[in-house]
């Protein structure tokens, strides 16, 4: 069976920050299709985004002010405070911004992060429609722009899960370069997640000249997904590799303490500790010779210092 979430054409117009529209993916593939509300906790989220839980909290604040989230908090039956309760907003327009609170669950309380005034958001003019995206993205490891594209392509095609967007025209509604959004494509190939089909204007124009890509959207295959994160695991094992290979020149020895004066290695000691160092050991090697004396030629030496012998 084929696994997909519902994603709201509200957010591609909303203006998003990158990591907002992340957030705001993944709450979506986890809501309930009917109350369209999840329960993620907010170290969930961010290890499912890869981001951190500052970030997500800014997102989750964006996202409430864009009118395009609700929250509210949930406690137990002890007191204790759990996970919040994210809806998503379909219809952003119709929404007039203060959140209300559920009568029915005494448990369920409003937090109140949206804007204020009972004002609709004139920011979501256009229709607005939900539109499938396969749930595999989110095991690809796919960035918010890489992300950002697929969504806007699942919203663009039709029953054949096809389009013929430009390169110019993605760029213009997703708010990011043409040369961002050509590595997205190409990365989205590479994750067996859209395929490129060339197309030229012999049927239009009779020629051969150049026209925009066929994009078909696919669903990336568990094996495949299988040898992409094979594949992601080998180069972070690489790269702790080559860390644990320069890390003994980019920190402090372990053997600093132990090391004249303290330094990062043996070798690295400059004239001035030399002298200092070569003074205190012949200090040493004289008062070794005088306290190895009997007690009355010790005091001897001492009162006449420069007799050694």
């Amino acid at each position: 069976m084929e696994n997909f979430y519902l994603c709201n054409s509200a957010a591609l117009q909303a203006d998003l920050s990158k990591s907002a529209f992340k957030v705001y993916s993944f709450l979506s593939m986890g809501a309930n299709n009917k109350t369209r509300s999840c329960f993620h906790s907010k170290g969930t989220i961010a290890k499912q985004c890869s981001i951190s839980a500052s970030t997500v909290v800014r997102a989750i604040r964006e996202l409430c002010e864009k009118g395009l989230l609700e929250i509210q908090r949930r406690f137990r039956e002890s007191g204790k405070q759990t996970s919040n309760r994210y809806t998503l907003i379909d219809n952003p327009q119709l929404k007039m911004g203060a959140t209300t609170s559920n009568k029915d669950e005494e448990e369920v309380l409003p937090l109140v992060c949206a804007k204020q005034d009972k004002v609709p958001c004139e920011s979501f003019q256009k229709r607005l429609r939900l539109f499938r995206c396969h749930s595999s993205v989110f095991h690809v490891n796919l960035s918010p722009n890489e992300l950002k594209i697929y969504s806007y392509l699942s919203f663009r095609a039709g029953k054949d899960a096809q389009c013929l967007p430009s390169k110019r025209t993605i760029a213009s509604d997703c708010g990011i370069s043409i040369s961002t959004v050509s590595r997205a494509i190409k990365r989205l190939c590479q994750a067996d997640l859209l395929e490129v089909l060339p197309q030229s204007r012999m049927e239009t124009c009779g020629n051969n000249g150049t026209s925009v890509n066929l994009y078909v959207l696919k669903s990336a295959m568990p094996s495949k997904i299988d040898e992409i994160s094979r594949k992601q695991g080998e180069t972070v094992s690489i790269k702790t590799g080559l860390l644990y290979l320069l890390l003994p020149f980019l920190t402090p020895s372990p053997m600093s303490p132990v090391t004249p004066h303290g330094t990062i290695s043996r070798m690295k000691v400059t004239l001035k500790q030399r002298k200092e160092d070569l003074i205190s050991k012949l200090v040493k090697s004289i008062l070794e010779h005088i306290y190895s004396k009997p007690a009355g030629e010790r005091e001897r030496l001492a009162n006449s210092p420069h007799d050694t012998g």
